[in-house]
């Protein structure tokens, strides 16, 4: 009777000390998150909470998705879950200045004309019913930017695109980079028909072109040399001012660059284009190895010009694959 009765009496405690404990657990970790995904898919960068501690003013982010039409499609099932803890990481990070709500827009409801009107794609699905699956980000001011549809093969992008989102939506106006290229992709007065790189950097800042030919450097956050032609004194001059003004400055030198000369075909006997710092480098104290890296067991492939307007696919050691 004495040993049941301590047994009861014990098993009843334990009851309490775990209740209690959770309890403590709930109120004391409510902000702890522990992140087991292979590549930490839920920690966030630094940059990332950098943005999120710097904020001015509270964002919301609503996410959108179609819970029973994505029943049907694993991929955006398994996605739609990894999102919705990655928006919960950025809500626990941002100390409340990231407000989270989750819409399911079913059909002829309010959820639909909200993400509709917003811009989030409508994707046909193989029932009458489409998907909804994005993101619509919000500001104080009404300021709208939008993810109109969580691809799951960008699913390693997706911090940078929210992040993105997040600083644009903070400050909608964008910083300005100036760039200065002798590349036929990187001159492109429309970004979106240059390269990727500068589509990228059109879609988050102001792009100016600067002439090969500048007399003065106009007003911009950001300097980016790519791949420069030949650059005068004065030039130089007005790049080493500006620098030790801003302070923020991005050099992409390269000592073969086929495309400087022949534009988007690589020619496969045309001549090197190179590139350097010169006497910038000399006086920053900067010094790069003129040879160039060839590697024809890790060559990528490349369209290469035949001749007679054919084009073919070729390994160019020059474009190593890393």
């Amino acid at each position: 009777m004495q040993a049941r009765r301590y047994i009861l009496v014990m098993t009843l405690l334990a009851g309490v000390i775990l209740l209690a404990g959770n309890i403590a657990a709930q109120k004391l970790l409510a902000g702890a998150r522990l992140d087991f995904t292979e590549g930490k898919l839920y920690t966030l960068s630094d940059a990332t909470r950098v943005t999120l501690k710097d904020l001015a003013e509270p964002v919301e982010l609503t996410y959108v998705y179609s819970r029973r039409v994505g029943q049907d499609y694993p991929a955006i099932q398994a996605h739609a879950a990894r999102v919705r803890e990655l928006l919960a990481t950025y809500a626990a990070e941002s100390g409340g200045n990231v407000r989270v709500r989750e819409i399911d827009p079913k059909p002829f409801s309010e959820a639909e004309d909200e993400a509709l009107a917003a811009g989030i794609s409508a994707i046909p699905a193989s029932g009458s019913d489409p998907l909804y699956f994005g993101i619509i980000g919000r500001n104080t001011i009404d300021d709208l930017r939008l993810i109109p549809f969580l691809a799951p093969e960008r699913e390693t992008t997706l911090e940078y695109d929210l992040t993105r989102m997040i600083a644009r939506l903070d400050n909608p106006e964008p910083p300005k980079v100036g760039i200065l290229s002798s590349l036929p992709g990187m001159r492109a007065l429309d970004a979106e028909s240059g390269y990727t790189v500068l589509q990228d950097i059109g879609r988050s800042f102001t792009v100016e072109q600067i002439p090969e030919d500048f007399h003065s450097l106009p007003e911009m956050d950001v300097l980016l040399v790519a791949h420069p032609g030949p650059l005068t004194a004065r030039q130089e001059w007005l790049i080493d001012q500006f620098i030790l003004r801003q302070g923020r400055a991005i050099f992409v030198i390269d000592p073969a660059a086929k495309t400087a000369l022949s534009g988007a075909m690589f020619s496969a006997t045309g001549s090197l284009a190179r590139s350097s710092l010169g006497r910038l480098g000399e006086a920053w104290g900067v010094t790069l190895a003129p040879q160039a890296v060839a590697d024809a067991a890790n060559a990528l492939t490349v369209p290469v010009d035949a001749g007679n307007g054919r084009v073919e696919e070729v390994a160019h050691p020059l474009f190593v694959g890393v």
